[in-house]
């Protein structure tokens, strides 16, 4: 099954990401300073606002497609994921930190966005692969990075509000994600270009902050 495949990749990329993104060995060794922090949060934030956009940019494709589950599954995901880029501003505010735009942005943030916005255009359906793959890593994730981060580098895992409700909130997005793929995506797709926007989309995971 393809998702179960999928499931299986994600998990030996979130492993390989905690051992070895400097993201995770910086929490773990104490290395990170409040100013990395709140260069995260600013990509967070503008990875938030430009997923709202993907979600309903897919979900006027597929409708536009006629596959009209897929489309109200993206309608429902971008309703949820609405307002979640404030979760990220919040967050900087608790570290009176500032807000800025989008010139204090990583370039390899916006490269995985205007990548994401190229699968989402090409078809909305290997727009799955990003999506569930990002929800699951999340959920991998962000407890090992939070933890590291409030034990070793002495930041609060209150000013990273905006993870934390993001990994409680992917799991449920995670299983019905791979429920989706399972309905929606198997036999429907390339399996190898599938599963390589997962393979692209992680190298630029690796280099998350950077």
């Amino acid at each position: 099954m393809l998702a179960n495949k999928m499931k299986q990749i994600t998990e030996k990329h979130a492993e390989e990401a905690i051992q070895t993104s400097p993201l995770f060995v910086n929490a773990r060794n104490g290395m990170h300073s409040q100013r990395n922090i709140e260069n995260l949060l600013r990509n967070l934030r503008y990875m938030f606002s430009n997923s709202v956009v993907h979600m309903g940019r897919a979900h006027d494709l597929a409708m536009n497609a006629g596959d009209v589950e897929l489309a109200d599954y993206y309608a429902e995901s971008a309703s949820e994921e609405d307002g979640h880029d404030q979760w990220a501003v919040d967050d900087l505010n608790e570290l009176k930190a500032e807000v800025g735009d989008s010139s204090l942005v990583s370039l390899n943030i916006k490269k995985l966005m205007e990548f994401v916005n190229t699968v989402v255009e090409t078809d909305p359906v290997y727009y799955l692969s990003y999506k569930v793959f990002a929800e699951y890593f999340a959920v991998l994730t962000i407890p090992v990075f939070i933890n590291d981060v409030e034990r070793h580098c002495g930041i609060s895992r209150t000013a990273l509000s905006s993870l934390d409700k993001h990994g409680e909130a992917d799991k449920e997005h995670a299983l019905e994600g791979f429920e989706i793929i399972d309905r929606l995506a198997e036999g429907k797709v390339d399996e190898k270009a599938f599963l390589r926007i997962e393979e692209t989309a992680f190298e630029f995971f690796k280099k998350f902050w950077i």
